[in-house]
């Protein structure tokens, strides 16, 4: 009868650790979240508010690049030369033109 017991004990105990993992809640992943920068010219600057208005501020100054561009990825600085986009995770803004941006 004391074996019984034992294992009665021991699956009241599993039984309670499973049923309370069920609630703890799972550790919380941060969002992705996409940041855009925009072509002054010279740098890419981050686009502190917003998304970046192709129709009408991508309309400067004629540029070999993109007038905005996106990224997800993290460790971006908030300002970067237009001379070595590449070297960053970066992709042109849908519909950016090859230009300065003139918000």
């Amino acid at each position: 009868m004391n074996n019984i017991k034992k294992i009665a004990v021991g699956l009241l105990v599993g039984a309670l650790a499973i049923g309370f993992s069920a609630f703890t809640n799972a550790p919380k992943k941060a969002p992705f979240s996409t940041k855009y920068w925009t072509n002054d010219g010279t740098n890419y600057q981050l686009l502190t508010s917003g998304l970046p208005d192709v129709v009408d501020d991508c309309n400067g100054t004629s540029s070999p690049d993109a007038c905005a561009v996106e990224s997800t990825a993290t460790g971006i600085p908030n300002s970067f030369p237009i001379s070595n986009p590449m070297h960053y995770a970066i992709t042109p803004y849908p519909g950016a033109s090859d230009a300065v941006y003139n918000p």
